[in-house]
């Protein structure tokens, strides 16, 4: 099969949305290991935004490479707070996110 047609058959599988996440859940089975991703807003409830399967094989090795992003990201721009560090800060989040207390600017028509 020639370059172009493989590449052609990889980006159909790409999906060409990318959502936000900040929280995550996971279950496993023997061959498949199935990853939730949802996000969760200020004043809302979990949102699931998408999901993936991986065989475990392929999972040990991502978390290699994802170690190596955050390694890089913390060289470029700080070392990153433990959750620990993060307690506390949802509420303060969402103090500062409040979307309510944004004056809504009268309709005109």
């Amino acid at each position: 099969m020639p370059d172009d047609e493989k590449k052609a058959r990889v980006d159909a599988l790409v999906p060409g949305q990318r959502v936000y996440a900040n929280a995550m859940a996971y279950r496993s089975l023997p061959g498949e290991i199935v990853v939730d991703f949802y996000a969760k807003l200020p004043n809302s409830d979990l949102l699931g935004v998408g999901g993936v399967i991986l065989t475990p094989h392929f999972l040990k090795g991502l978390i290699g490479h994802l170690i190596a992003i955050v390694v890089d990201y913390e060289r470029r721009f700080g070392a990153l707070p433990t959750p620990e560090d993060l307690q506390g800060a949802e509420e303060k989040q969402a103090e500062v996110l409040d979307l309510r207390k944004i004056p809504v600017p009268p309709e005109t028509n």
